[in-house]
């Protein structure tokens, strides 16, 4: 290692092959070739273009010391090979390089972190087209242009997590040209008079401490920077974002974003653990809120996505929860959620929780996870007259466990498009005009008020209509043995349309209503059956139901306790009676239009005679008594007869007795008796099943 003095005059000097030092101190214009080694060149206040230092091979470093505000402009060979530009505090820098002075792929770091809030740092390697700049400003308001290389700019000078020499405290101008650019600052030093411009490339800004105060970006503090880093605070100005570009916001743990000023490019917002509040802009942004926390989004303007998980992230838990507040504002904006929600995680999203979001896209399925859904939405949820798609059909189940269970029946005043899974769904909806698709499974869907569109899909679906069907619904049951069932007043009746109800093979009825119904001929699809089942209904509650539209499909009726009144299509009809309880006394069926070489009677016993048809007195006040007196010798035990009505208040009406005790004769309460009109045919034994 070597110790060189220069002179005032110009020195021309060559070090060894260790580690040398010059000092160049006392001025001229010096020509100085390092050899080998980590050499260190001290200039103080006189270094200048005309000077040619060459820091040859290792790490070398130029030091220099003074004002030199007026600024020098390096000429080629002003300085290679120099790894190392360290400045002193006191004093302001001015200098410009030339594009020989960093070697292609070679790096040239600048230490300005010693300077105070009172001096300044200018340095311009604009010129540099395939070496590279790591710049640490200082105190005072620093200036640098970047070259065509990826350059580091640091203006924090932290050491540990504390900030020295308020770094990056003053009013700093960035101004990068090409390559993907590093910048740091120190959080609580960025303000609206600094300017930031990452240039071409990719380029970053790393915010490396929390920003507890909001700044309001001006025109030119932010620009053509593609990435910003860490816990920033901002509001962002519309230049922030270039027109049609993207700008992507990590979060550390937290943090809050104002983007509404931007009228024409996108964010995307990768939220911390922490509680973000996040604003987009005018046109489509992705805010991902994988991480939790009670955030809040309002998407602003265009198609925006939320994410909560997506196609590739599974969260075993749920980060999307009723604490969180999203507004997706305008445009057709979508929720997307991948995890664990039901048991505890299940969601029930309160008034305020999700707004102004028109999809809620699902995911799940995972090799090691089964995927459940639970989810509650609130009246809000959907807008007065708007509506919500949730599409659930990307859940996938690697273990037959997995579930979705929707419950939008606080909706009043919107309207949902639910898209099943393929697994066993639970859905039911509010009271607009919804769509409800089931998948491959088994689904209990119940749609709710409202003119609404069903379609189960594959599986034996179960789809409540309660008191909610109208001619206007359409139900499709799908593929399966799907059943639809009803509770509720229709005995004003519901004339079926060609689409109100087809490919549904049971239509189940509740006690405690009576139900009226008229069915189409496209009701009941060519060589299938319906089975109308009313065996639920007592005796204070009826069914009348009139399939004589059906041309091609086949009805199994079965009877309740009350007077039900039924009608067949063209082809064969079965009606079941399970007991006499079904039809008896005053409180018996009618059968229009049965044709006894067609239809069958199912009434759960052998009935092995057919007597002969009797004529009698027949009334209402004495109805028992006069089925008595005319079965009294003619109905044999297990027979069927028929009784007309001679005279009385029934006269020419024609009753079915059907033993049903094995007791010769009608009893009243044990044998059934059946109201015919319009029959055909002759009653035969091979009507009875």
């Amino acid at each position: 290692m070597a110790t060189y003095t220069g002179t005032s005059g110009n020195d021309n000097l060559t070090g060894t092959f260790d580690s040398d030092d010059f000092d160049m101190s006392q001025g001229g214009n010096d020509t100085v070739k390092g050899g080998d080694g980590n050499d260190g060149f001290e200039f103080g206040n006189t270094f200048t273009s005309a000077d040619h230092i060459d820091g040859g091979a290792g790490y070398d470093t130029v030091d220099v010391d003074g004002d030199y505000s007026a600024g020098v402009v390096f000429g080629a060979a002003t300085l290679t090979n120099i790894e190392i530009l360290y400045v002193h505090a006191g004093h302001s820098y001015s200098f410009t390089t030339n594009d020989a002075n960093i070697a292609a792929k070679a790096s040239l770091q600048v230490f300005g972190d010693a300077l105070g809030s009172g001096d300044s740092l200018k340095f311009d390697a604009s010129a540099e087209k395939d070496g590279s700049v790591d710049f640490d400003g200082g105190g005072g308001n620093d200036v640098f242009y970047g070259g065509a290389q990826a350059d580091s700019v640091d203006l924090t000078m932290v050491s540990g997590s504390t900030a020295v020499n308020a770094a990056g405290n003053g009013n700093d101008i960035i101004h990068e040209n090409g390559g993907n650019d590093q910048i740091t600052i120190y959080g609580e030093y960025l303000t609206a008079a600094d300017a930031i411009d990452g240039g071409s490339g990719t380029d970053q800004l790393r915010v490396s401490t929390r920003m507890t105060k909001n700044v309001v970006l001006g025109p030119h503090t932010i620009t053509n920077v593609e990435h910003i880093i860490g816990d920033v605070n901002l509001t962002t100005n519309d230049a922030t974002v270039s027109a049609g570009g993207k700008v992507t916001f990590d979060a550390g743990s937290q943090m809050i974003v104002n983007g509404a000023a931007e009228t024409d490019g996108h964010f995307i917002f990768n939220g911390g653990s922490g509680n973000d509040v996040l604003t987009g802009g005018a046109l489509s942004d992705v805010f991902d809120l994988i991480w939790g926390g009670n955030d809040t989004v309002n998407g602003g303007g265009g198609s925006d996505t939320i994410e909560f998980g997506t196609s590739s992230q599974f969260l075993n838990g749920a980060a999307f929860t009723s604490a969180d507040r999203i507004n997706g504002g305008a445009g057709i904006d979508t929720v997307v959620l991948n995890g664990e929600y039901n048991g505890t995680h299940a969601l029930v999203l309160g008034p305020q929780t999700m707004l102004g979001v028109e999809k809620l896209i699902l995911y799940g399925g995972h090799s090691s996870y089964a995927t459940h859904y639970d989810i509650t939405t609130n009246d809000a949820t959907v807008a007065a007259g708007g509506s919500l798609l949730v599409d659930a059909t990307h859940v996938s189940d690697y273990f037959s466990v997995a579930s979705f269970v929707f419950d939008g029946s606080a909706e009043t005043n919107g309207r949902f498009t639910i898209l099943g899974s393929a697994n066993r769904d639970t859905i039911t909806t509010g009271a607009g005009n919804d769509t409800i698709s089931g998948g491959g499974a088994s689904d209990v869907i119940a749609p709710g008020a409202g003119n609404d569109t069903v379609n189960g899909g594959g599986g034996a679906d179960t789809i409540n209509l309660a008191s909610y069907l109208t001619s206007a619904d359409r139900i499709d049951g799908g593929a399966g043995t799907d059943t639809v069932l009803l509770a509720g007043n229709y005995g004003p009746g519901v004339t079926f349309s060609a689409t109100t109800m087809v490919n549904v093979e049971a239509l189940k009825l509740t006690a405690g209503f009576n139900y009226k119904f008229a069915a189409n001929d496209a009701t009941v699809a060519a060589g299938a059956t319906l089975r109308v089942v009313a065996s639920a209904l007592g005796t204070s509650n009826h069914l009348v139901f009139d399939g004589s539209a059906e041309t091609n499909g086949h009805f199994n009726f079965l009877s309740g306790k009350g007077g039900d009144v039924l009608t067949g299509g063209a082809l064969s009809d079965t009606f079941t009676y399970a007991s006499a309880a079904d039809s008896t006394s005053t409180t018996y069926d009618t059968i229009h239009n049965i044709d006894f070489s067609l239809d069958r009677l199912d009434v759960g016993g052998s009935i092995t005679v057919i007597d002969a048809t009797a004529h009698h007195t027949l009334s209402t006040a004495t109805f028992d008594a006069n089925l008595a007196g005319a079965a009294n010798g003619h109905l044999d035990a297990h027979g069927a007869m028929l009784v007309v009505g001679s005279k009385g208040t029934l006269e020419n009406q024609t009753l079915l007795i059907i033993d049903q005790n094995g007791v010769a004769g009608y009893q009243a309460g044990e044998d059934l008796v059946i109201h015919l009109t319009g029959a055909t045919h002759t009653l035969a034994l091979s009507d009875f099943i």
